[in-house]
């Protein structure tokens, strides 16, 4: 008897203890706790002393990012997912998502070969070929940020792209947003959790049928 009132207590606590952290990430947020726990993570794997509680805190991180990620950003998810597990290979995905874009069909309609998926772009980045997007579209955002396109005689459309993270030192950052928890991540900080990741060709090959 003593055992399995342990073991209810156990599985109570844990679920309160849950239902605290989900209620803390969907309307509290963590007044900054993360953001500043990765700048001093930064500033360690600047110096080359990166701990293993840092190596734990960042895969933690992007396995929260994976999870929540498969249900809001399912594209992005997959994409991080698989780099997380090695990357190398190609990655082959459905493009149902992005042939139902209104944006992305605009750019396949008017022949552009790059998809940038902000509406915020370097005077340098567009081109007759690029369609900039008027708005974000955050998973595919995520995912690809800018994607190419490649129209077949066999009336089918490529996408395609190359899938990486800048190293630690391009100071290269992107905003995410979890619930109500809000951070600023660094690309190379990948590096320092999955060392042994590779970037990958992420691919994607659909028929087009009149009309599209």
């Amino acid at each position: 008897m003593k055992k399995i009132k342990i073991v209810q207590y156990f599985v109570i606590g844990f679920i309160v203890l849950l239902l605290f952290v989900i209620f803390i990430i969907r309307f509290v947020g963590d007044a900054g706790f993360i953001h500043e726990k990765l700048k001093y993570i930064e500033e360690r794997a600047d110096n080359q002393e990166t701990t293993f509680s840092d190596k734990l805190f960042l895969q933690t991180i992007y396995q929260s990012m994976i999870m929540v990620g498969s249900w809001k950003y399912p594209q992005a998810s997959e994409l991080l997912n698989h780099y997380c597990k090695g990357g190398k290979d190609t990655f082959y995905f459905d493009s149902k998502q992005l042939l139902a874009n209104e944006e992305v069909k605009e750019a396949i309609k008017n022949d552009k070969n790059i998809i940038i998926f902000r509406p915020l772009v370097l005077e340098k980045d567009k081109g007759k070929n690029v369609h900039v997007c008027k708005q974000f579209y955050f998973d595919f955002y995520y995912a690809f940020d800018v994607l190419s396109i490649k129209k077949t005689k066999k009336n089918s459309i490529i996408f395609y792209d190359n899938y990486f993270f800048q190293p630690l030192h391009a100071k290269k950052y992107t905003n995410f947003k979890i619930g109500a928890i809000e951070f600023q991540l660094n690309d190379g900080l990948i590096h320092i959790a999955y060392p042994d990741a590779l970037p990958f060709i992420s691919y994607s090959e659909s028929f087009l049928f009149s009309g599209d």
